[in-house]
């Protein structure tokens, strides 16, 4: 079977792609298309287009991974198109780094660590599924997180008790110190209250 046939069976082509009039909102809408080379636009036509050359040239870049999932681009398709289709697009790019062991994640638009950070979890709370090692996620952060680690900045300074797939494992193999004890707590100290706990996923 070719590949145009195969992703013409997949129901995230029939439910997301279809009927694209290649209006641009998506583009327009996109997060990530602020920051960088980036047309969800562009994306879909060549799907649409069922050219197996450029189609697979688009699989094999980098270009699908700067999707974040935020599905910004469905609320506005006059169409009700997802170019970005969240959670099976989630689980797939998870799946293609299991293999490799990740440490971390780090995420090109500031939508990417928010969504692949929380759909671990739904995950875990769905299938019992969990891609970190030992029972955790594997914790998603931004260049500014990563680099703010790095330059010795407080983790509770930098919103690091905002994700909900833990990230001390990640601290304690760089060696930073921090404060469980504020693990819960905002920016003034206040509490924010704990995730719920899936069964299957340590936090």
């Amino acid at each position: 079977m070719c590949l145009v046939e195969l992703l013409k069976k997949d129901v995230r082509f029939q439910e997301g792609l279809n009927t694209c009039i290649n209006c641009g909102t998506c583009t327009a809408i996109c997060p990530a298309a602020r920051f960088y080379n980036y047309d969800p636009r562009i994306i879909v036509d060549t799907v649409q287009s069922c050219d197996e050359v450029d189609i697979l040239a688009l699989l094999e870049s980098d270009t699908i991974w700067y999707c974040g999932e935020c599905l910004s681009c469905k609320t506005r398709c006059p169409r009700n198109n997802t170019p970005g289709y969240s959670l099976a697009n989630s689980k797939i790019k998870f799946e293609s780094m299991e293999p490799y062991k990740p440490d971390f994640i780090v995420a090109n638009c500031p939508g990417c660590t928010f969504f692949l950070d929380r759909w671990q979890y739904v995950i875990a709370e769905m299938t019992g599924k969990i891609y970190g090692i030992d029972g955790y996620g594997i914790p998603v952060l931004t260049y500014e997180e990563m680099a703010g680690l790095v330059l010795g900045m407080d983790t509770l300074d930098l919103g690091m008790q905002l994700h909900q797939v833990s990230v001390e494992p990640l601290l304690d193999k760089m060696g930073i110190e921090y404060d469980l004890s504020k693990k819960h707590s905002g920016y003034m100290n206040e509490d924010i209250g704990k995730p719920g706990k899936p069964e299957t996923l340590r936090i």
